[in-house]
């Protein structure tokens, strides 16, 4: 009887433990299966990750980029001039700059009138004609001598070959920086002239008659 009963309360105890604590493998299949991921979350997690490293990746390159800029800016500025500095009993500082040459006024027309008084002889005729081009004319060309012989009334009488040939009139007049002189005949014939810019020195003398684009630049020297 003892017996039977203490094997009754053995199997009863058995029964109970089969029923109310799980197995050790139990355990562990349920810890797996809490533990396991799936291959889609996987690649979720990868994907999140990248992002993520892409992000702080921009975010240092924009920061060296401002570093690198600001220092480009900060080294390229040009320096600021410095003002040359002076103390007592130093000379003044020099303006470097070469002054403006002033402009040569013309010669009086009493000293230019002085100055023509008396004979010249003709050099050359320089001309320019159209569709034949630069013509020199000189007495060996020409074939005889040209003089003038300018008097106080202002005449000037033109003779060729030491012949007495035509007389014309003159007048000298002051410009800015420059004489002029035209001449003048009763016949209105004064081709043995130049009317223009006179260009006059103690001995020598040239007229540019082609000033206005025609006549020619002539020339003489004082005989």
């Amino acid at each position: 009887m003892k017996n039977t009963f203490t094997l009754l309360l053995f199997l009863g105890v058995v029964f109970s433990l089969m029923h109310c604590t799980p197995t050790a493998s139990t355990t562990l299949e349920q810890d797996k299966q809490q533990t396991s991921i799936s291959a889609e979350e996987k690649e979720q997690i990868k994907e999140e990750l990248k992002e993520e490293l892409k992000d702080e990746i921009k975010k240092e390159l924009e920061a060296e980029e401002k570093v690198t800029t600001t220092t480009t800016t900060t080294t390229t500025r040009p320096p600021r001039p410095t003002r040359p500095t002076t103390t007592v009993g130093d000379p003044p500082i020099k303006d470097t700059k070469p002054p403006s040459k002033p402009e040569k006024p013309a010669m009086d027309v009493s000293t230019a009138n002085n100055i023509l008084r008396g004979a010249w002889e003709w050099i050359e005729t320089a001309k320019s004609i159209r569709g034949v081009g630069n013509q020199i004319d000189v007495p060996s060309v020409i074939g005889y001598r040209k003089t003038a012989v300018f008097k106080s009334d202002n005449i000037v009488d033109i003779l060729l070959n030491d012949i007495p040939s035509v007389t014309y009139t003159y007048e000298v007049t002051k410009g800015v920086d420059r004489l002029f002189i035209k001449f003048t005949s009763t016949d209105g014939d004064t081709r043995h002239m130049e009317n223009g810019p006179l260009l006059l020195t103690d001995n020598e003398f040239e007229i540019l008659g082609g000033f206005n684009d025609a006549g020619g630049t002539i020339k003489f020297k004082r005989l």
